[in-house]
């Protein structure tokens, strides 16, 4: 694991084990790496920060990103340090779940991440995602799915 690496986790915890359910996909959090030790992530309870990697059950994503691009992830995950995170986002997703929603009147917040968002931000920042590919209020599964078709397409 590298800064700018995405790691994918399967938490197991019973909110883990939720996220996958309402999400669908295999990981229930995703974050980025900072060092070969550290990440960046967005988590329930916590403001977005850095922190030693802990996890026992992840996969990691190399996106084959540039040195620069690997310096500025880490230095444009530093400003994101100390945002909140977005619950109303985290309910909504539940709500449209069991009530199917409209998916364009997504209860978002600005200044608030989700750790998928706070991953696919910092991709998009560094030109990792073209604009046409910036999908915003993205789940954990929609961003391994579409790295996932990006890792394939690329093979």
């Amino acid at each position: 694991m590298k800064a700018g690496d995405i790691v994918f986790i399967n938490g197991n915890t019973p909110t883990s084990w939720i996220v996958r359910k309402i999400d669908g996909g295999p990981y229930s959090h995703v974050a980025v790496a900072v060092s070969d030790t550290h990440i960046l992530e967005a988590q329930y309870f916590t403001k977005a920060r850095i922190a030693p990697m802990k996890y026992k059950d992840y996969e990691v994503f190399d996106l084959g990103l540039t040195d620069q691009q690997r310096d500025t992830i880490v230095h444009l995950g530093i400003e994101l340090v100390g945002r909140w995170y977005d619950y109303l986002q985290i309910i909504w997703y539940f709500l449209n779940s069991v009530f199917k929603l409209d998916p364009k009147k997504i209860w978002n917040s600005k200044n608030n991440l989700i750790c998928s968002e706070l991953v696919e931000e910092l991709l998009f920042q560094v030109g990792f995602l073209e604009k046409d590919e910036y999908l915003g209020n993205i789940t954990p599964k929609e961003l391994y799915d579409f790295l996932l078709k990006f890792e394939n397409s690329t093979k």
